[in-house]
């Protein structure tokens, strides 16, 4: 996803898998055009799939609920954020 000041500006498409390519596959490519300040945010299913002690997932939209708040500031400071957000989903105490 690609996030800007105001929220999610583009949410890219997977065009294969991202590891353990498989032989043959065949990609598809995809450009997009950053601008200044923009965070490009990838993630894989660990963070979508993570469980509450319910058995409930984090889920694509909770995370996207992040996003839709912008983003300004430090990369650090956003990525903690979701950390926090996500620990304290699943009861992961912090270190």
């Amino acid at each position: 996803m690609v996030i800007g000041k105001n929220g999610i500006k583009h949410s890219l498409k997977g065009t294969g898998p991202v590891l353990g390519p498989i032989q043959g596959a065949t990609y598809g490519i995809v450009s997009i055009q950053l601008e200044k300040d923009d965070l490009l945010f990838c993630y894989t299913d660990g963070v979508t799939e993570a469980q509450s002690e319910t058995g409930d997932f984090y889920t694509r939209a909770k995370l996207k609920n992040i996003f839709e708040n912008g983003f300004e500031g430090s990369s650090v400071y956003f990525l903690e954020t979701i950390k926090n957000d996500l620990f304290t989903f699943t009861k992961i105490q912090m270190r």
